[in-house]
């Protein structure tokens, strides 16, 4: 598999003498990713009371982004919501961290390894309680830490699901899953739009209560790879210099191996480098592939799920990521937008005949769940494709 390539303007040398190795410019504010090489899509503008003149430019951005053979396939969300503001994001940030320093014992009551968010209200996986984030790819170790939040599996847990953690760690949940939700709307109004469906094809069952899931992931740092060069070893004269290799990984394996999400569409948000995708020309090139790297912006990634995969009979494709171990501690936002846990996710009749086996979306979530618990990967990591947006159903 070859090493990722960084896709923006910025340009990073692969050594840098004495220093440390530059993994990012920062974080960039959102009017600057219009700039950069990467799609953007306004999504304010796929919101209900937008004005209709913004509403056609945002889904000719939305159709460049993701439909065509020459669509990436994923997009930056901009002009979200101020329910998404960056100064509310800051507080989710700080929770994070909060929820990731609470003591093993705590954590511990919410990680086992046959039950996740959508049976506990909340669920914990982490190297610290010693149940790790699954290895989608069957020969990877990941180092993620993560906290799950699913409102389908609390209200199933009951009252008193959360009795054993801090008093607002479920009002948190909830408001940030409350807030996501218009964005969410809007991405599955505006998708059902661009690819001349009804507007409400996939929004009608997320308004149901969608088998959405909340992830709060914490990825550790570890020290630079150092190489020194002496006369001895460089014939370099006199002197020796230390640098830093870009290229050179943690032994310690990855953040989170390569996968495509099993839900509709994804919104993501880091705050440091590490995440890697596959655009959708690189999707049939296997080992070949390049990975690219995602710029850290003030501004949720997009990406699609294996549920619009199927829905659209590959019109759509899911889009593969990953999160490879990087020296700076990254920590993340995620939520995944699904669609009813009863609804029947199968090829619509406007993209032909049928590629992909119908089947719920409970049962695709719970499908690929299972299977890697018996270690099943979701992920092909010879092929460097994803398992679980095409698995047949019988």
């Amino acid at each position: 598999m070859r090493t990722a390539r960084v896709l923006t303007r910025l340009s990073t040398s692969r050594r840098r003498l004495s220093g440390a190795r530059s993994l990012s410019s920062g974080v960039l504010p959102s009017h600057a990713l219009s700039s950069s090489s990467f799609p953007t899509v306004d999504v304010g503008g796929l919101l209900p009371e937008a004005a209709s003149d913004r509403r056609a430019a945002a889904h000719e951005s939305l159709r460049a982004a993701l439909v065509g053979d020459d669509a990436p396939g994923f997009f930056y969300a901009l002009d979200a919501p101020d329910a998404l503001s960056r100064a509310y994001l800051d507080d989710v940030y700080d929770f994070v961290s909060r929820a990731h320093d609470l003591p093993a014992g705590v954590k511990s009551k919410f990680a086992d390894p046959e039950l996740g968010s959508g049976e506990l209200g909340c669920a914990y996986n982490g190297p610290d309680v010693g149940h790790l984030e699954p290895s989608y790819d069957g020969v990877s170790t990941a180092t993620a830490s993560a906290w799950d939040y699913s409102p389908h599996g609390a209200a199933r847990a009951g009252g008193g699901w959360d009795a054993a953690l801090p008093c607002d760690f479920a009002a948190t949940f909830e408001d940030l899953y409350a807030r996501q939700n218009a964005v969410g709307r809007a991405v599955l109004v505006g998708v059902a739009e661009v690819l001349g469906l009804p507007p409400d094809t996939f929004a009608r069952s997320f308004d149901e209560g969608d088998l959405g899931t909340i992830r709060l992931i914490s990825y550790p740092g570890y020290d630079e790879p150092v190489h020194t060069f002496t006369t001895a070893n460089a014939n370099s004269g006199d002197h020796s210099w230390t640098y830093y290799d870009e290229d050179t990984l943690h032994p310690a394996d990855v953040g989170i191996a390569p996968h495509t999400d099993f839900e509709a569409f994804t919104l993501m948000h880091q705050d440091a480098p590490g995440l890697q995708l596959l655009t959708r020309g690189e999707l049939d090139k296997g080992a070949d592939a390049d990975w690219i790297d995602a710029p850290v912006a003030d501004a949720f990634v997009v990406i699609v799920g294996d549920v619009l995969e199927r829905y659209t009979n590959g019109v759509l494709r899911a889009t593969p990521h990953r999160v490879v171990r990087r020296a700076n501690a990254r920590r993340s936002i995620i939520r995944f937008n699904a669609v009813a846990p009863d609804e029947l996710v199968a090829p619509l009749p406007a993209f032909g005949e049928p590629r992909y086996t119908p089947v719920t979306m409970r049962n695709h979530m719970d499908t690929t769940l299972r299977n890697l618990r018996q270690g099943i990967p979701s992920w092909d990591a010879e092929a460097n494709t994803s398992r679980s947006a095409t698995y047949v159903y019988e």
